[in-house]
């Protein structure tokens, strides 16, 4: 069979991985195996289409070639780790979130129809968790059958909570589309979208996340900075939910505690609080393995050594991963993996740069771009960078706006 034979074959691929791609929300629901199936499955459909064209001009996308090395170099520096097994572990499958980033920046949704297809897919997801959720909270049962298992706390249709988590992370993407839409319409269309927007607001707030609900106006203050025709409308819906936020909270004793309470310690005895004494053990750890860092994986295998008792007890200081981004990349890869980690940041930086200068692409662009700004907040704790759940959410994130940026070197 000749390679034009097969080329017919290779172009029926692009649908079926479209399809997965608009699941990935979805399947978040279900859990990380799930949706990390669907991921490494376009992946993998992405690299038997390359095959299959002769096409892997892709892999010359400078943000590529430092992302690959960087891999390289996580394997290398896995090799020499207290538990290189560990390390090895981590490593090895994050290529996959490189190829799926490349996949859908130079394949999937590089046509703008099946970015529509990707709001109108999170948009429906983003709506249905907020439903299990405000059904949640009425009733302590979501509608798909997940009782409630916090007094404060709200998962919806979710078996851990991350709900708020998942909403404010592809909330963007959608909102600053709508926002655009309602926009260049009418002002009764605008409010009807900046209504449905203050429902997934009010959602957020109850399931009781600190750090979501400080991205979300974060994100909101972005997208009014974007959408000029719908500025002050965005800053005054911002105004409004504010002002419910301290109806709310001054009606629920408990939920005011955990949002206010608790964050003024918090903030008001850093170095004391449980976030204080990981991020000193985690520098500390650092500090002993400054170059290439203790490996992946491997800040849960040290923490318990006594060498770190004078920072807090091993309760408190020895999590799964040090709640920081920049921290994680810092003790578990060093100063070479950091530095690696703010080349990659400053490739993305200058794709959205330029494509940013274009003000019709920039309304195309903003939303899944606030998206990965959230991710990279660097003044607030985050989830783990490498784990499967949240790094789906950040490479689907980024590969959207890489996309919407439309890179120079897509291939044919």
């Amino acid at each position: 069979m000749t390679w034009a034979a097969w080329r017919p074959w290779s172009q029926r691929l692009q649908p079926v991985a479209l399809g997965l791609v608009c699941l990935v929300p979805w399947l978040l629901i279900v859990g990380r195996g799930a949706a990390g199936a669907a991921l490494a499955a376009v992946a993998l459909l992405f690299l038997v289409r390359a095959f299959l064209e002769r096409d892997w001009a892709w892999l010359t996308t400078p943000w590529v070639v430092v992302a690959l090395a960087l891999w390289v170099y996580m394997m290398s520096a896995g090799l020499a780790a207290p538990d290189a097994k560990a390390a090895l572990s981590r490593a090895l499958p994050w290529l996959r979130f490189i190829v799926f980033a490349a996949a859908l920046q130079h394949w999937v949704l590089a046509p703008g129809p099946a970015r529509r297809w990707l709001v109108l897919s999170t948009g429906a997801a983003i709506v249905f968790v907020a439903v299990n959720t405000l059904a949640q909270y009425a009733t302590g049962t979501s509608f798909t059958g997940v009782a409630r298992s916090d007094p404060v706390r709200l998962s919806g249709p979710f078996a851990n909570l991350v709900t708020g988590t998942y909403l404010v992370k592809l909330l963007f993407p959608v909102a600053v589309p709508l926002l655009v839409w309602g926009a260049e319409r009418t002002p009764r269309h605008l409010l009807a979208v900046l209504a449905g927007l203050l429902l997934v607001a009010a959602t957020v707030l109850l399931t009781g996340e600190r750090v979501p609900l400080f991205h979300l106006t974060l994100g909101f203050l972005m997208a009014a900075l974007v959408i000029r025709p719908a500025r002050p409308w965005i800053l005054g819906a911002v105004a409004l939910f504010g002002l419910a936020a301290v109806a709310a909270l001054m009606g629920d004793a408990g939920l005011r505690d955990r949002l206010v309470g608790r964050s003024l310690a918090l903030i008001g005895d850093w170095p004391a609080s449980p976030y204080g004494v990981i991020a000193r053990t985690a520098l500390a750890m650092w500090q002993d393995h400054w170059l290439i860092g203790v490996g992946a994986r491997n800040f849960r295998v040290l923490c318990p050594d006594a060498a770190y008792d004078a920072f807090g007890p091993a309760d408190v200081r020895c999590q799964l991963h040090p709640h920081h981004i920049y921290l994680e990349w810092l003790v578990e890869t060093g100063v070479i993996g950091l530095a690696g980690f703010l080349a990659l940041l400053a490739l993305w930086a200058r794709t959205f740069g330029r494509a940013w200068q274009d003000a019709d692409r920039r309304l195309h662009l903003a939303g899944p771009v606030i998206g990965v700004v959230l991710f990279l907040w660097p003044f607030s704790p985050s989830m783990s960078f490498f784990s499967s759940w949240n790094g789906t959410v950040f490479w689907l994130a980024l590969g959207w706006a890489l996309a919407a940026a439309g890179e120079p070197a897509r291939p044919r």
